[in-house]
């Protein structure tokens, strides 16, 4: 609740949820509509479920902004969800993202490129719409990485910049394992190029309530718009709620 009190829009990646239980999420508040997508349709089609949920993205578009901001679309695999903003002097898709988990194995580098390929069939439908790729990269933005390499392939082609940059903390970190002692950056955000320079505010959330090992990225895009106030402000968040 407190990420919705101070921002427009929250991207949310691994929700944990079955599809009977997304109402969970719609009932966070009513200043809200919510789009979301269960990772675990096609595990429970297929099999027998055992252990925890997996998976999971949805995205929160406070009612305000809803002339401006509208779902678009998510892909099969819910590891994709994208929101169109649509103003007099700019348009912008915004991808809600939950890329796959470096195991190591052969056809890693294959599914960063299936997600990437869903991105740029997207963009393909929207010509002339600048884009922002947000959310849990599951790498750190260097070129001894796997699934950097092959995202910054797509990032070159597609005009995109990093705000890694913009974070004022030393030694920044996105993601901790207590028990480990490991942190790493692995939650991005890559913003068109043109638009970099209306990026604000951008910040690492720590907080204490935060019980995810991933700490929410917070940023403001300030764009010019006479239909609404000139100030989006935009959450990626990995925090997973327990309801009891």
């Amino acid at each position: 609740m407190t990420l919705l009190e101070s921002h427009d829009l929250v991207f949310v990646q691994e929700l944990w949820l079955h599809d009977h239980e997304m109402h969970l999420l719609h009932s966070l508040s009513k200043e809200f509509v919510v789009y979301t997508r269960s990772g675990m349709a096609n595990a429970v089609q297929n099999r027998i479920i055992r252990g925890r949920p997996f998976g999971g993205i949805a995205v929160f578009i406070r009612r305000t902004l809803s002339s401006l901001v509208t779902f678009c679309t998510c892909d099969d695999d819910a590891r994709v969800i994208c929101v169109k903003y649509v103003s007099e002097n700019v348009k912008l898709l915004l991808f809600g993202c939950y890329f796959p988990f470096n195991d190591h194995s052969a056809d890693y580098a294959n599914r960063v490129a299936d997600v990437l390929g869903f991105i740029e069939n997207v963009c393909n439908d929207y010509h002339g719409f600048n884009m922002c790729i947000l959310g849990d990269c599951n790498f750190e933005c260097a070129m001894t990485n796997i699934g950097y390499s092959v995202f910054a392939d797509f990032s070159d082609r597609c005009n995109l910049i990093s705000c890694d940059d913009l974070s004022t903390r030393e030694n920044a970190y996105t993601y901790h394992h207590e028990t480990l002692g490991q942190r790493s950056y692995l939650d991005h955000v890559f913003i068109s190029r043109t638009l970099k320079e209306y990026v604000c505010d951008y910040e690492i959330i720590d907080s204490a309530i935060n019980t995810s090992d991933h700490l929410p990225v917070s940023f403001c895009l300030m764009i010019p718009c006479d239909a609404y106030q000139d100030k989006v402000h935009s959450k990626n968040s990995n925090i997973v709620r327990d309801y009891r």
